[in-house]
């Protein structure tokens, strides 16, 4: 009888155990992304637009809120743009790798090394792509031509493969996009 019950015991004591671990939920994840972001907006003193400019005019501190995306249109650049699949862009960022608390920022500027990606197509070809290219660094690309400039707040959702291997949304300060012929 008594063995019995150290048998249930254990298998109460093991089943608690995993039940109570510490590893973060995936809720978890996206409510500290909410706060990251929300963290980051009031910091620096970011409006957040409903609805897209119709100039495609953005003030100084003004971003759009594109489904979780966030948009700000620094320079528009030409009239011409970008065909999905096809056209060749050279991109160079600056940005901050992550918004957790847990993290401390990091002024990642690889501005002066630029990558280069097709537009729309997801293929990470060297280390700078695994980093950066993502679904969100390709959104801005509907609105803007060749010598654009952008800056962005990417949750991981759509981010890049470090950015959703870890969970953490990314502040790209400033993205030019040019198109390679």
């Amino acid at each position: 009888m008594k063995r019995g019950l150290y048998v249930v015991l254990l298998t109460v004591a093991v089943i608690m155990g995993f039940s109570c671990s510490k590893t973060k939920s995936y809720t978890d994840y996206l409510n500290d992304q909410r706060d990251a972001i929300n963290k980051l907006i009031s910091e620096n003193d970011f409006i957040i637009l409903n609805d897209f400019p119709k100039d495609s005019v953005f003030k100084e501190k003004e971003y759009v809120n594109l489904n979780g995306l966030y948009l700000r249109i620094i320079k528009p650049g030409d009239e011409k743009r970008a065909v999905e699949g096809e056209t060749k862009i050279l991109c160079r960022v600056q940005c901050y790798m992550s918004l957790q608390d847990s993290i401390p920022f990091e002024n990642f500027s690889a501005g002066t090394y630029p990558f280069e990606f097709t537009y729309n197509v997801m293929t990470n070809n060297d280390d700078y792509q695994q980093y950066f290219l993502s679904e969100g660094l390709n959104v801005p690309l509907q609105f803007v031509g060749d010598g654009a400039e952008v800056s962005l707040i990417v949750p991981f959702q759509i981010g890049s493969t470090y950015a959703s291997s870890y969970y953490t949304p990314m502040y790209f300060e400033r993205v030019k996009y040019v198109w390679r012929d």
